[in-house]
């Protein structure tokens, strides 16, 4: 048009010619693009009737896969350049993570400490075996200081906070691998909710007691196994079902899981 002669009949250049008109005509238009844009944003990216000429901008949204194309461009008289294409999603999709496995955490807890003050109930007194199973099992009431299955036991008192720091950075990685995690991924979320409900379980002991309350005894003959608890069982559980899992999972074609 008569409007871009005056800038290319200076320029020997093509290329550059046409670089000098884009420019020229986008500059004081990108206000009003934009100001275009930002409306049919707000109306929820509907698709225009119509498009909206002026003689400083024109906008348009086209909705392509969910996602809002919006077409800006420079009006001059009647000549008419696309400047860009700008991309809203219109729907932001939200995969929903595995903290809702942690209620499978608050189940272990409660169930440590309900058998937990049963076996301070009745089974009295401390050491007494009470035959389950003759040969296998019994129920013997003991206080541990130390860690699981009586770890550091003969300890002088710090292991006390050690385990406890230990069980509160330990349990706060964990919950922060399942906010990661999938939903769907059950192999990784059920041992992270049973080693996060077993570490509290045995955290709350410490806290409130100092000590930790055993009362599951396994034995064969002479051959006995440390006393242990619910909350032991579960991050033991947990432990061998996450190596068990990630060791030996299928992976279905092509090696991605």
């Amino acid at each position: 048009t008569s409007g871009f002669q005056p800038t290319s009949a200076r320029l020997k250049n093509a290329s550059a010619a046409g670089i000098a008109v884009m420019t020229w005509v986008a500059t004081p238009s990108i206000r009003s693009c934009a100001a275009a844009v930002s409306a049919i944003s707000k109306a929820q990216a509907k698709t225009a009737a119509g498009s909206d000429r002026r003689d400083s901008g024109y906008a348009a949204a086209v909705d392509r896969g969910g996602v809002a194309t919006y077409e800006c461009a420079a009006v001059n008289e009647s000549a008419f350049i696309p400047l860009t294409h700008l991309q809203v999603p219109t729907t932001v999709s939200i995969k929903p993570n595995a903290l809702v496995w942690l209620s499978l955490s608050a189940l272990v807890i409660v169930l440590d400490q309900l058998t937990k003050l049963w076996a301070v109930q009745a089974l009295q007194p401390t050491g007494l075996p009470h035959p389950v199973i003759p040969g296998l099992l019994n129920w013997t009431l003991a206080f541990n200081t130390g860690a699981a299955f009586s770890f550091l036991a003969d300890g002088a008192g710090w292991q006390r906070w050690f385990f406890v720091l230990l069980a509160l950075i330990i349990s706060a990685v964990l919950v922060a691998w399942l906010a990661r995690t999938p939903r769907r991924d059950w192999r990784t979320a059920m041992p992270l909710g049973l080693i996060v409900g077993g570490a509290l379980g045995n955290l709350i002991d410490r806290l409130h007691a100092a000590q930790v309350t055993d009362f599951i005894q396994v034995y064969f003959h002479q051959w006995s196994y440390p006393v242990f608890n619910i909350a032991d069982c579960g991050i033991t559980v947990g432990a061998v079902m996450l190596v068990a899992f990630g060791l030996f999972a299928g992976k279905p074609a092509g090696g991605v899981r």
